[in-house]
């Protein structure tokens, strides 16, 4: 089987890590060869998990971890990480490769390996080769590849529609014809390599294969550079870990204005091997948030709180609602609301409980959606710290109850914008909650309409469920359909585990919740061709 060494994975996502002014930008591509199988009944399924630290002295924080890549020994991961690079100190980090295919999710280790950013940035090629350990033993458990590359920033977003024709045809050892075709995008890089950051899912049954329509940023697609070389490889998927490179072509962004269609060539004779067919392209240049703000637009919060019983009763010390200094209700308030404040020019939130008996307001039975204040027609609070108060003041006036519904809290919030009555507001909806929903199908059919409005969704999750439906709901690599299969107009939905994040720091938790916000509310306006107003600019 071929496996490029070269072509570490980046991928459909991208995490930011920043803590202050830095003076570049770097993006991380990892990917590992020749990893020790530590599976006794197949082949391990690797996984990446870095951390860092300021200085020796200190404990490894987790900062992030890459997909699992299944039955590989030579993984190239998808994801990439774009952290902030300073000449002037060091910044720790350590990689953790794991096989992450036990039951009940155990991790077992396959090696470690500690190193510094100046030490990847500075090695040649700007690639980083480090033998992986593993504490007690002496035998060898491979090798991890980290690559480093500059980031470009741009506001550049590229939609392809990708087909091809007469691609080879493989065959399995049975003598049967076996054609399950994928393609690779990778991009050069100012080493020379090519670095991975896209794969497409693949068609089965045939050398002909159309696929579906996508969207990548300038900078992960090129580094925002139009004539950086880019690489299309075709592969045919036999099994999960037999993947056979078919052909491939390399060309720029500027190319494929010019030409759509391109000769492929064999990866191992250099034949010509099949047609590539580029049926749409087009560069969208948008404007960014910060000249939407400059013209006027507004960010509206609005906080919905879960008050359902899986929380524990606020009095023992074991509920997520006890008031004390690990309430995580409290620090996603404080750390995510502090942030948005600045952005509403009136500092006043609307606050909902769902999933309770708000007592306080005379009622007896759940309800799904009611305001923290008690006042229906208006149930805003003055600034964060306002919340924070609220919060306190009302929590032993409501029962936990339950089920855990989204639907009320999400239609109430289209109830708000659409009463907005004009342009210049862009809401966001913060639901902060402990357990999986169950009215999954009715939030999916919510969230659909809900990308037609004004409107980002971030649900933080607190507590220790896994939170598999709300990851779904977080579409970032294909966007939501409702129940009658029409699909989101772009991805509203941000979801953060409370717990992962903020071990790393307030800052960090905050970073992750909003970081998708600046982009949804571009595409929000993209779509519904609204520019900034130049003319308001001197208004500020």
């Amino acid at each position: 089987m071929y496996t490029p060494l070269i072509d570490p994975s980046s991928g459909h996502h991208q995490q930011a890590y920043d803590s202050s002014t830095a003076s570049s930008k770097v993006q991380l591509f990892i990917s590992c060869r020749n990893l020790k199988d530590v599976d006794i009944i197949s082949v391990s399924d690797p996984q990446v998990i870095i951390y860092t630290r300021a200085n020796p002295r200190d404990g490894w924080m987790k900062l992030d971890q890459t997909e699992v890549m299944k039955n590989n020994l030579n993984p190239n991961f998808e994801k990439s990480f774009i952290v902030s690079y300073y000449f002037e100190r060091h910044q720790y980090f350590k990689f953790d490769v794991v096989d992450s295919n036990n039951i009940g999710g155990n991790l077992d280790a396959i090696g470690s390996v500690e190193t510094t950013l100046g030490n990847i940035v500075g090695a040649k090629q700007q690639t980083f080769i480090g033998e992986l350990q593993k504490q007690g033993t002496s035998s060898k458990r491979g090798t991890i590849y980290v690559r480093a590359d500059s980031v470009k920033e741009s506001n550049m977003d590229v939609a392809l529609q990708v087909s091809a024709r007469n691609l080879p045809s493989t065959s399995s050892c049975l003598c049967a014809t076996t054609n399950n075709i994928f393609f690779e995008i990778y991009r050069g890089s100012a080493s020379g390599q090519f670095l991975k950051v896209y794969d497409s899912d693949p068609i089965a049954q045939t050398v002909n294969p159309v696929y579906p329509s996508f969207k990548l940023k300038g900078q992960q697609l090129c580094n925002s550079d139009k004539n950086l070389p880019i690489k299309f490889m075709f592969t045919n998927q036999v099994t999960a870990a037999d993947k056979q490179p078919l052909c491939s072509v390399t060309v720029t962004l500027q190319q494929l204005m010019d030409k759509r269609e391109w000769a492929l060539s064999h990866v191992v004779t250099g034949q010509p091997a099949g047609t590539i067919v580029f049926s749409q392209i087009q560069i969208i240049e948008k404007p960014t948030f910060v000249e939407y703000l400059r013209s006027g637009w507004q960010i509206n919060l609005c906080v919905a709180i879960d008050y359902t019983g899986s929380n524990g009763e606020y009095s023992s010390p074991q509920s997520l609602h006890y008031l004390g200094a690990h309430n995580q209700y409290e620090s996603a308030i404080l750390n995510v609301g502090s942030i948005l404040e600045p952005y509403d020019n009136n500092r006043s939130f609307p606050v909902y409980g769902f999933g309770g008996i708000p007592r306080f307001m005379g009622l007896n039975q759940v309800s799904h959606c009611f305001p923290l204040n008690g006042n229906a027609s208006n149930p805003e609070v003055l600034g964060t710290q306002g919340v924070m108060h609220l919060y306190r003041q009302t929590l032993q006036g409501i029962n936990l109850s339950g089920p855990t519904y989204f639907g009320g809290v999400i239609q109430q919030m289209m109830s708000i914008v659409k009463s907005q009555g004009g342009p210049g507001f862009y809401n966001i909806l913060l639901i902060i909650t402990d357990g999986e929903i169950h009215d999954m199908q009715k939030t999916k059919d919510l969230v659909v309409q809900c990308s037609h409005l004004p409107l980002s969704i971030i649900i933080v999750g607190v507590g220790l469920e896994k939170f598999k439906l709300m990851k779904e709901l977080d579409s970032d690599k294909q966007l939501l359909r409702d129940s009658h299969g029409q699909q989101a107009a772009r991805d509203v939905v941000q979801f953060v585990k409370f717990k992962k994040y903020i071990q790393q720091g307030p800052e960090r938790l905050a970073e992750q919740v909003l970081k998708e916000v600046p982009d949804q509310f571009v595409n929000y306006m993209m779509n519904n061709r609204i520019m900034p107003n130049p003319q308001a600019y001197a208004k500020y």
